[in-house]
């Protein structure tokens, strides 16, 4: 098995959604910045997933600080 293009994948399945949530926060659009952050979430964990990293899955923050990372065994 070769590696997996782990940068490639983090570029090509996270960059959409970082600039949806980067346009939000430019236009102060709490609703569209709410949509983006879980857009991102789950790109995030896509991506997790398709590097053989499915323990890792983020969520919303509940409270500060790092509540937005969860680790399953």
């Amino acid at each position: 098995m070769s590696p997996l293009p782990v940068a490639e994948l983090l570029s090509e399945m996270t960059s959409p959604a970082l600039e949806r949530l980067e346009d939000a926060v430019e236009g102060g659009n709490e609703a569209a910045f709410r949509e983006a952050y879980d857009e991102l979430t789950n790109a995030c964990n896509a991506c997790h997933i398709a590097a053989d990293r499915a323990a890792i899955v983020m969520q919303r923050p509940t409270q500060p600080p790092f509540t937005n990372l969860r680790y399953r065994p």
